[in-house]
């Protein structure tokens, strides 16, 4: 992989292709896709999502590298999205070569005004055009929902999602484009818990992908996609650029880069927050906390249901990168009330003990999401995952046994070398 910012910045070494974060993989109701995560919330249309400090301070994070590849209903682009920053794994394998990336928003309603933005200024949101928009509507037109994470004064990276079958099996289409919208590389990912699945989904995202990006070279990559459900993976060349596809646990893949084109660097974010101060909140609630405070656990319902907290932090600091929360009843009198409500307790408690720029508006969205699907989207800066399922073992198919959030900086943006 290649990484930088906007054009002047020197080029870095290419990294491996990285496996997805460490957790379940993506739902909703039908549609050629199923439907897509957020259209609407905190941040939208490019507004300055809330960042670090409290009222009335602006936020700056240095820059690293990211991009991690999923509601009901068809939802146009929307711009509550910024960079994102690296897993622990992947950051490790790039700290030392990382460009800088300063992303700068405005408290909203706090009265600052941000500095003015520099050739390495990366801001919330944003709006694509030329081809990148063409990808986005062609992409809607499927049911899935498109939103912008950052944009740079060299272009900026959008993605579109959906899910389906009650949370098991997900697709997403992540893209960058230059300043003119052209697009210059992207990731497809298909994720199913049910085996085969996600090698037969993933042929339907790039058959919308290829007449847009690649036209020239589609019958040559939807070869090779089809091929994946004989064959682990592939790498070749074409006239728009190179190509990697892949199956494995991780899911199925199709990495792209334009010829001749470098990826944009990918801000990063984290919370002002430790797994202490986390852990002490929830000790003090009735959870258990192991594994060096980032892993805590409650009851509900008199111990039939399970209520979980897990955090991660960066490399380089002890604040939050990564914050899970969930609520889990399979018992056979659960119900989907009491499971919905002790999730959202649990998620205003865990919320409530951790800072950090748009920390209240992933609470916020979260809230309203909880419809009984699966979204996903890129709310005040940061990845979040909100998903449901379906798997009690006493077969009661409409009631929701698990419901989960997970907030993450999201892992390491590559594409073909």
């Amino acid at each position: 992989m290649s990484s930088y910012g906007p054009p002047g910045q020197p080029e870095q070494p290419q990294q491996p292709y990285p496996d997805p974060p460490p957790y379940g993989g993506p739902q909703q109701a039908p549609g050629p896709y199923g439907p897509g995560p957020y259209s609407g919330g905190p941040g939208q249309s490019g507004a300055p999502a809330q960042y670090p400090g409290g009222p009335g301070q602006q936020g700056q994070y240095p820059g690293g590298t990211g991009g991690y590849p999923p509601g009901p209903g068809r939802r146009r682009l929307s711009g509550v999205v910024v960079g994102v920053g690296v897993g622990v794994a992947a950051i490790a394998l790039v700290v030392a070569l990382l460009v800088v990336v300063v992303l700068v928003v405005n408290n909203r309603g706090s009265g600052g005004t941000a500095p003015a933005a520099g050739p390495n200024v990366a801001t919330v949101g944003g709006t694509t055009t030329g081809q990148a928009k063409e990808l986005t509507d062609a992409l809607t037109d499927k049911g899935m929902d498109c939103s912008v994470r950052f944009t740079l004064a060299g272009g900026g990276q959008a993605g579109c999602f959906s899910w389906s079958e009650k949370g098991i099996t997900s697709i997403e289409v992540l893209f960058q484009y230059a300043a003119d919208g052209t697009v210059i590389g992207l990731n497809a990912k298909a994720v199913s818990d049910a085996d085969g699945e996600a090698v037969t989904t993933l042929p339907r995202a790039v058959a919308a992908v290829a007449p847009v990006v690649f036209d020239a070279d589609g019958a040559k990559v939807k070869a090779a996609v089809a091929q994946l459900a004989t064959t682990d993976q592939a790498e070749f060349d074409g006239s728009w650029g190179k190509y990697k596809v892949r199956d494995g646990a991780s899911g199925s893949t199709l990495s792209a880069a334009k010829s001749g084109a470098n990826p944009l660097t990918v801000p990063s974010v984290q919370m002002n927050t430790t797994p202490a101060t986390v852990a002490d909140g929830l000790t003090a609630k009735g959870f258990t906390c192991t594994s060096g405070d980032a892993d805590c656990n409650g009851t509900y319902r008199g111990g039939k249901g399970r209520l979980s907290v897990m955090t991660t932090t960066g490399l380089r600091s002890d604040e939050l990168t990564y914050l899970l929360v969930g609520a889990d009843d399979k018992a056979k009198d659960a119900n989907t009330a009491t499971t919905k409500k002790a999730f959202q307790d649990t998620v205003d408690t865990a919320f409530g003990l951790v800072q950090g720029g748009g920390v209240p508006d992933v609470k916020k969205w979260i809230g309203e999401h909880l419809d009984g699907h699966s979204h996903s989207a890129y709310v005040g800066g940061w990845r979040v995952d909100l998903k449901v399922t379906y798997d009690s073992p006493f077969g009661a198919q409409n009631v929701p046994t698990y419901y989960r959030a997970i907030t993450f900086t999201d892992t390491l943006w590559t594409v073909p070398s």
